[in-house]
């Protein structure tokens, strides 16, 4: 199959050398939980030419930054912590009284109002909403009134929650945070990711077992299924904004190594991406980008997908080993 996803490899556009220094200036495409450095920082310039910054909030056990914004939910120590204003040159720290778990992940809303903390060993979801002014932390609910917790997801504007479980009665249902019940949405056998269109109007989730994608629509529970055939266990799935041609879906398989674009809309595959790395996820990064494999160690890049102008694999290299301590008056507090 032609494909036309343009492998492209991302160049620094600074030298990695040790000598980075707390100022930086270029465009941030966004802001990343670093984990081998325990910091975050921000990634300057465009895809294709970009580079770490400096550490803006460090010493961290913890920490998720919300897509496309200048904030993050961060853990020091045993303190739980909304960081702000990230873009500026004296960020500030606000406790966050609530969490008592440490969670797997968090899924945002993509306009960063609503953060989803779950954690799928401990069968468990807890909401941050009203961010990032006036954030207020949910009770922690336990999801085994109704399975065992396989994903978590939130519709752009954080209106909406959806959780996907598996068990005795797996499928997808609609988390009311109110009432902290669960509402039936679409059975399947073996539910493993879900994300909402962009209008919030359909939720698509990828059955691994039948390797199947469905869309049901919320309103009235009609669903339609397409084939995922061709990839060996796809995991992570995201909707493009929708165009004259139709929805198009990605979807990620992580032991094939494969990167898939759909257009549900036509039923077809548009391409197929062969990746030269394991990949994580799919988790909404920048302006145009998603971030597919965060750095797990110093000598790991970071892994982007853009899907504008045209769809491309980029990374971000590698840090030193050792983090850049940013000047006195440029951390968090």
């Amino acid at each position: 199959m032609r494909s036309r996803f343009l492998w492209l490899v991302g160049l620094a556009c600074a030298n990695l050398a040790p000598a980075q220094v707390a100022s930086f200036s270029g465009p941030v495409e966004a802001y990343a939980f670093d984990l081998p450095t325990r910091s975050v920082r921000p990634v300057i310039g465009f895809p294709g030419s970009s580079s770490f910054g400096p550490a803006i909030v460090e010493d961290l056990d913890f920490g998720s930054v919300a897509p496309q914004q200048s904030y993050a939910i961060v853990l020091k120590g045993v303190v739980w912590q909304l960081a702000s204003h990230l873009d500026s040159a004296r960020p500030s720290a606000q406790t966050l009284t609530g969490i008592t778990a440490r969670p797997q992940g968090v899924a945002w809303s993509d306009d960063g109002s609503l953060a989803i903390l779950y954690s799928l060993a401990g069968n468990w979801i807890q909401t941050v909403s009203g961010l990032p002014t006036q954030p207020a932390v949910g009770p922690r609910t336990d999801v085994s009134t109704v399975g065992l917790l396989a994903a978590a997801v939130s519709d752009a504007k954080g209106k909406q929650i959806a959780v996907a479980v598996t068990g005795s009665s797996p499928g997808v249902f609609v988390f009311e945070a109110a009432t902290r019940t669960f509402q039936a949405l679409l059975p399947l056998s073996s539910p493993a990711a879900l994300a909402f269109s962009g209008d919030g109007t359909e939720l698509y989730a990828i059955d691994s077992s039948t390797k199947q994608l469905s869309a049901v629509k919320v309103a009235n529970l009609g669903s339609q299924t397409v084939s995922l055939a061709g990839l060996a266990n796809p995991f992570a799935v995201r909707c493009a904004p929708l165009t004259a041609a139709g929805q198009v879906v990605y979807v990620a398989s992580r032991g094939d190594q494969i990167l898939r674009e759909y257009n549900f809309t036509s039923r077809q595959t548009v391409a197929d991406l062969p990746l030269s790395f394991a990949p994580a996820g799919l988790d909404e990064f920048g302006r145009n980008s998603f971030m597919v494999a965060p750095r797990a160690s110093a000598s790991d890049p970071l892994w982007l997908f853009v899907d504008a102008p045209q769809p491309a694999i980029y990374f971000v290299p590698a840090l030193p080993e050792q983090p850049v301590r940013p000047e006195r008056g440029d951390r968090a507090r």
